[in-house]
């Protein structure tokens, strides 16, 4: 039926003569005219999308009923005979005569489409960081990204779990963007990073257990969340595993520094000759040290006086 609609006919005549024009002509000649008639071929192709089509045989007497084929530009689709924008959340992006409203295609995940009529797959645009879009989404903020141990970068299609060893970042709690890799002095479980306790520590990058963090050995000590222990301040001592302050186990006893890192409060003993009744000496000279601690200054060691002796480590004065 449409082969013999007379309008199909003289289409297809007029492309024919076309045809045969461009054929006559010699190579110079197509050179300088072809680029004058893209616009006319082009003209009479998209002509063939809106011609008539002749009614079923016999119907309505063999009459051509005219009925318009309608191409639908990107970002619409074709309904009752009207070319109506893709609602919001969809797209378009090819002409369409079928009309259907199928032709319209969720925007694509990752993505939302705020307005009607979008002619492209990424409709309005990316996601926004902290949120996920489904397929159709109509805001850049569709759905939350969740909890601590998902993160949602931008243009994410759906939350990504944190990998081991890594914590969530940016944003709230239910709105993470990034992850990181857990530093040293924290361990890092289901997107959280938790600090080392106090009187522990943990040299290593990327920990997914509270296992990483060991007991700071005897003569050291670990504040909270870390990487290395740190050794017993001169004229303290640290008689124990885990300790979790600069005091440590307290000072050196009467008669004995200790040096940093010290285990024992009569580490090692003042020389003979030396008077040292302070606690909390901290050198070979038996002088003292302010206490890190906050105790105070102690006194640094004297010499024996006369008349008396002071064997090592003495705290008092032996008459002679």
């Amino acid at each position: 039926a449409v082969a013999s609609c007379p309008t199909v006919r003289a289409a297809k005549r007029r492309l024919l003569l076309v045809r045969l024009f461009v054929a006559a002509m010699t190579a110079t000649e197509r050179r300088r005219t072809l680029p004058r008639l893209r616009a006319p071929l082009a003209l009479a192709l998209l002509g063939l999308l809106a011609l008539c089509v002749q009614a079923p045989c016999g119907a309505a007497g063999g009459r051509v009923v005219r009925a318009t084929a309608v191409a639908c530009p990107p970002g619409m689709y074709l309904a009752a005979g009207d070319c109506l924008p893709c609602p919001a959340g969809s797209f378009s992006s090819e002409f369409d005569a079928a009309g259907r409203a199928e032709a319209c295609q969720p925007c694509a995940a990752g993505t939302f489409g705020a307005s009607p009529g979008q002619p492209r797959a990424r409709c309005s645009g990316d996601c926004e960081a902290g949120f996920f879009c489904p397929a159709g989404s109509l805001s850049p903020m569709e759905k939350h990204c969740g909890g601590d141990a998902v993160f949602c970068p931008a243009g994410a299609e759906r939350p990504v779990p944190a990998a081991p060893g890594h914590y969530t970042q940016g944003g709230t709690n239910v709105t993470r963007s990034a992850e990181a890799l857990c530093e040293p002095g924290f361990y890092c479980l289901g997107g959280v990073r938790e600090p080392c306790p106090a009187g522990t520590a943990n040299p290593a990058w990327g920990s997914s257990s509270a296992e990483a963090c060991r007991p700071a050995p005897a003569g050291t000590y670990s504040p909270q969340a870390a990487a290395r222990p740190t050794l017993c301040p001169a004229g303290t001592y640290g008689d124990a595993p885990g300790l979790a302050s600069a005091r440590c186990s307290g000072l050196c006893s009467p008669g004995h520094f200790c040096p940093a890192g010290s285990t024992s409060p009569v580490e090692r003993p003042c020389a003979a000759g030396l008077l040292a009744p302070a606690a909390g000496l901290a050198s070979a000279e038996c002088s003292s040290l302010c206490d890190p601690g906050g105790g105070g200054c102690v006194a640094a060691a004297a010499l024996c006086p006369a008349g008396h002796f002071c064997p090592q480590a003495s705290r008092a004065a032996i008459p002679c």
